[in-house]
């Protein structure tokens, strides 16, 4: 079972936003979790964000790929918002309380209209699992 209490614990110097712990050191023989791209950047469409929660918890639901890095090319709109939602599915985090801390790490939701895109997913996003 993954521990997912523990999985955030690594910060993009970039931008300082929670994201999945770097990877440990291998063994030379051990196999490499291929790396899942979850969209082109710049697109924010609610079918996308949709289809980006999927594949993200896909990733995370997947013991055999941890640990999980978290990063995209500006480390703002997806990365943040894939960790929201990682802190709504995993550590039991409201919407509120995740785009509270979004905020903190500069997230600005009217940037422009794909932040406010990302920002509203946050604030309507329900996880699967009851928060606790």
């Amino acid at each position: 079972m993954r521990d997912h209490a523990a999985a955030l614990k690594w910060k993009n110097p970039q931008c300082g936003l929670p994201q999945a712990r770097a990877p440990p050191a291998r063994d030379a023989d051990e196999p490499v979790a291929p790396a899942v791209r979850v969209g082109p950047q710049g697109v924010a469409g609610d079918a996308f964000l949709a289809r980006m929660a999927d594949q993200f918890r896909a990733v995370t639901d997947d013991a055999a790929g941890a640990p999980v890095l978290v990063h995209c090319v500006a480390g703002r709109d997806r990365t943040g918002t894939a960790c929201a939602a990682y802190r709504m599915e995993y550590d039991g985090w409201g919407p509120e309380r995740a785009a509270a801390e979004m905020r903190e790490y500069g997230f600005d939701p009217d940037r422009d209209a794909a932040a406010g895109a990302y920002w509203r997913f946050v604030l309507n996003y329900r996880a699967r699992r009851a928060a606790g």
